[in-house]
């Protein structure tokens, strides 16, 4: 995985809660991706110590977020390499045992998205389907309904419901940042965001707007087999025009970090993603 690079940024407002349960964690910036930092984005701080990048994670913690044995807190530290304190006012206290074994040093906090520019899904080759090929196919309304299980939408449209929406919502989600435009996205899943935008049907892993057809009336895998589509790769039929293939594993799990900075990075212009009519 590619290491995360770093940006210039402001220093975090974010503060500890009262008597919340905080834990530390200390390794060396090589051992770090960016899914590890995009996913625990919103329960940390970062401070880089040379050699070190120093996590400070903390939770809101609920019934569903603990067991009987760990806290969601507890949990993220130990998904991540190095090593790994609870912190107890200044001091840490490695797991297992109940007196520390130093104390935190004073470092400069910051907000993850701060300092990290994280990899963003996009579409590496954005396969085009060849003129000839699309002439003998055309988008009609019509068709039998389908629960649509795509969306394609621009970042306004997700900017306020990313900041609220449950993380277990996200994570059963994959989107991948659209080759016709770069302030669109392709978002894959059961539950879609209720946003604005474009829904999409699920044809055998070729993606047509919720309403639409093909004329004439082919099956999904005749169409598959004629684009000479692999099973690992997925077709977005926008329109006549605009058809792209994408691999599967170009789409990424959502996260609430690589969402917002994909949406700062957006001049402020107006998409033209709208519902077809």
């Amino acid at each position: 995985m590619n290491t995360p690079t770093t940006q210039s940024g402001i220093a975090s407002s974010t503060s500890l809660a009262p008597n919340a349960e905080a834990w530390i964690v200390r390794c060396r910036p090589e051992r770090l991706s960016s899914e590890d930092l995009a996913r625990i984005a919103d329960h940390a701080k970062v401070a880089r110590s040379e050699p070190w990048v120093w996590i400070q994670l903390q939770c809101n913690e609920n019934a569903d977020t603990r067991d009987n044995v760990l806290t969601q807190t507890a949990k993220l530290a130990a998904s991540l390499p190095g090593d790994r304190w609870r912190l107890l006012g200044k001091d840490l206290v490695r797991p297992g045992m109940r007196v520390p074994d130093q104390e935190l040093p004073d470092l400069p906090w910051q907000a993850v998205e701060a300092v990290v520019r994280f990899e963003l899904p996009r579409i590496e080759v954005a396969a085009r389907v060849p003129q000839e090929q699309r002439i003998s196919l055309r988008l009609i309304r019509g068709g039998n309904v389908s629960p649509c299980e795509g969306l394609l939408t621009n970042g306004s449209a997700l900017a306020r419901w990313i900041q609220s929406a449950p993380e277990s919502r996200l994570r059963a989600l994959r989107w991948v940042i659209a080759s016709s435009s770069p302030n669109r996205c392709v978002i894959l899943g059961k539950q879609l965001p209720p946003v604005t935008g474009v829904p999409l049907v699920n044809r055998q892993q070729i993606l047509l707007p919720a309403g639409f057809c093909w004329e004439p009336n082919v099956a999904a895998p005749d169409v598959r087999q004629v684009f000479n589509l692999s099973a690992n790769q997925w077709m977005l039929w926008e329109n006549d025009q605009t058809s792209s293939t994408i691999q599967d594993d170009s789409f990424a799990v959502m996260n609430r970090a690589s969402v917002r900075q994909w949406i700062a990075m957006q001049d402020d212009t107006t998409d033209d993603t709208t519902t077809q009519s």
